[in-house]
């Protein structure tokens, strides 16, 4: 027992010896049970009370009894807690405890007995149902087991395991699941080794793989499994490469670079690589020479693929020559207003290599031109209006333009009437038309004269201090006084001064009209109140007091006009906002349905609209110009 333990039991003990030698009654408290307790010995405590009580008699003997009786009842109660929180903690998936570890329990609470018996029914009724409980998680595993094929060794082993755990380490079924998993084992490695010597290493990576399911930390299964895997790539591959199969050789090089065994293939294969990435590169130059655009492209991606699992730069000068078809057969695209395609070929550049030389130049008018074609255009027109503020039509719509200029790029082109008259009514995209009504524009002051009384100083006087005097008279080592005294004279000093507030107020009536169809898309008001004070007043000069003139500062009737423009404005543009924003998400998924209708050249003005718009709005679009490239690419 440890040095602290001893000692704390001593002291306890002795209080109860003590106690026992006179007349008085022996107590042990409450607070010493407690510290048994926790420092673990309340067996101990409770044992020498029991010694203490065989030899004790009369009333020392009746505490005694009870004192027994208290500290049984505390170890029944934590031995109760500990059995039943051992259950929990050892729950397996399907809810139950080992049947081996309930008879150890029931075995542990046997010492419930002598301390406190209904604790100890209790508890031997909560194990028994656990038991009940078990043996029919157990009787229907059996069964499970018994269903399965004996030749399905993975499934029946791994529902044997099931059963075992739940028999306990100690059982038959414990280890008849053990040796049954053992003989396989050793079945799978005997037909491993078979087939690595007659060189059928995909075979023998079955059997081992099979050998890790069962036995993860098998050191000699992954080492067998690491050289099968390594012997049987390069196998496979060279193969594939002489037999001109090189797609083949592509796919199994696919499928080690997934390996953890990859690095240490990749320097004896790295001559062979070089060769399968030079094969691609040269086949997608025939294919460029022949105009076969699409075929180039594929099979200058694969080299890419290649390149990019041995680590090596993506980019390749043979592809220079193509790219360079590419930038042309766009051009001859867009001239044929197949903008889908066209952007598709000048994305595909830019996929290979953003840097190439005019590509974002003739990229961003490519977009810039399939977002006028294809995109919102809106005319924003001067507001009509009456009465004296004959800016605030003009001053609402170029307010909106600059609104949707700043916050719509990409979803809606601002057009002049011009360009309006002069659009393709045959384009995808809208035609639209904002107009509007001021219903109200004014600025009204309103002022208000008033007094206001102030107490200010209007004169310092300041005299000599007799005590300073006094001091230096004295040649005093104490701090000198103030030299002055000084007092204030104080005056109330009324003024006027002047309030002036203006009130501004604008309210209009707009319409978005779809010039194609006629239609009016919008039709609201929107409205804006603000309100400006501002304070003067006269000067007045008082002795020292000076109160300096001021006039109201206000801002002019212009500018709060042109404040309550940017907020209507403001208003204006959300509501367009909310109609028009993102066209390129519309067109994305218009060209989805075209995809599952497997309209394809649909799509592909769809994808090729999307991309433009998105592309302008300098948005995340790799997803989308994939879709792009592969529906152009594929069809």
């Amino acid at each position: 027992m440890p040095h602290n333990k001893r000692n704390i039991l001593g002291a306890i003990l002795l209080s109860v010896l003590v106690a026992g030698c006179g007349p008085k009654k022996p107590v042990i408290t409450q607070q010493q049970i407690s510290d048994a307790r926790n420092n673990g010995t309340l067996i101990q405590l409770y044992q020498k009370v029991q010694s203490d009580l065989a030899v004790a008699s009369g009333s020392s003997k009746t505490s005694l009894q009870t004192l027994s009786n208290q500290i049984g009842r505390q170890l029944a109660a934590d031995l109760q807690s500990d059995i039943y929180q051992t259950l929990e903690d050892n729950r397996l998936p399907s809810q139950v405890v080992s049947l081996s570890l309930i008879d150890s329990l029931k075995q542990k609470a046997e010492a419930m007995k002598k301390w406190d018996m209904a604790r100890y029914n209790e508890t031997r009724q909560k194990l028994t149902t656990e038991s009940t409980m078990a043996q029919d998680a157990l009787s229907k595993q059996l069964v499970a087991v018994s269903k399965l094929p004996v030749d399905d060794k993975v499934r029946r082993i791994n529902a044997m395991s099931i059963a075992a755990n739940i028999a306990g380490k100690e059982s038959q079924h414990y280890q008849s699941y053990i040796a049954e998993k053992e003989q396989t084992i050793v079945n799978w490695m005997v037909e491993a080794d078979a087939a690595l010597s007659n060189r059928k290493y995909t075979h023998a990576a079955s059997f081992l793989r099979k050998v890790l399911g069962l036995d993860p930390d098998n050191v000699e299964a992954m080492e067998k499994l690491a050289i099968s895997e390594q012997e049987g790539f390069e196998t496979s591959f060279r193969k594939a490469l002489e037999d001109s199969k090189p797609e083949l050789a592509l796919s199994e090089l696919r499928r080690i670079a997934k390996s953890p065994l990859f690095e240490q293939v990749k320097p004896s294969l790295a001559s062979s690589i070089q060769l399968l990435n030079e094969f691609f590169i040269n086949r997608a130059l025939q294919n460029s020479s022949q105009g076969a655009l699409k075929g180039a492209y594929k099979n200058f991606l694969k080299a890419r693929e290649i390149r990019s699992i041995m680590g090596q730069p993506p980019q390749h000068q043979a592809e220079q020559d193509y790219l360079n078809k590419l930038l042309n057969f766009a051009a001859v695209k867009q001239s044929n207003n197949e903008y889908g395609e066209q952007i598709a070929y000048l994305e595909i550049i830019n996929k290979f290599n953003p840097e190439f030389p005019k590509l974002q130049t003739t990229l961003q008018q490519a977009r810039k031109n399939i977002v006028e074609y294809a995109a919102t255009s809106m005319l924003v027109q001067d507001f009509s209006q009456t009465g004296t503020h004959h800016s605030a039509g003009k001053s609402v719509a170029k307010q909106v333009y600059s609104w949707v200029f700043d916050k719509m790029t990409g979803d809606v082109a601002l057009v002049s009437a011009k360009q309006l008259s002069e659009a393709d009514t045959s384009s995808p995209g809208r035609l639209l038309t904002l107009e509007g009504d001021i219903l109200q524009a004014g600025v009204d002051s309103e002022s208000s004269d008033s007094k206001k009384t102030m107490r200010v100083t209007t004169e310092t006087i300041k005299k000599p201090n007799p005590a300073y005097a006094e001091w230096k008279d004295d040649n005093s080592k104490e701090p000198a006084p103030p030299e002055f005294l000084i007092t204030e004279k104080k005056e109330d000093v009324t003024f006027s001064t002047t309030h002036v507030r203006k009130t501004g107020i604008l309210s209009v009536n707009y319409r978005l009209i779809d010039q194609k169809s006629g239609q009016v898309l919008i039709n609201e008001s929107a409205r804006s109140k603000q309100t400006f004070d501002g304070e003067g007043n006269e000067g007045v000069s008082i002795g020292e007091f000076k109160l300096e003139f001021k006039r109201p500062e206000l801002p002019s009737d212009i500018e709060i006009m042109e404040k309550l423009s940017s907020a209507v404005a403001t208003d204006i543009g959300n509501k367009l906002n909310e109609l028009l924003q993102q066209p390129d998400k519309r067109y994305e998924s218009l060209a989805d349905k075209a995809i599952d209708n497997r309209n394809y050249d649909r799509a592909t003005e769809y994808y090729g609209y999307a991309t433009a718009i998105r592309g302008m709005k300098s948005e995340e679009l790799t997803s989308l110009r994939e879709k792009l490239i592969n529906v152009v690419i594929a069809h």
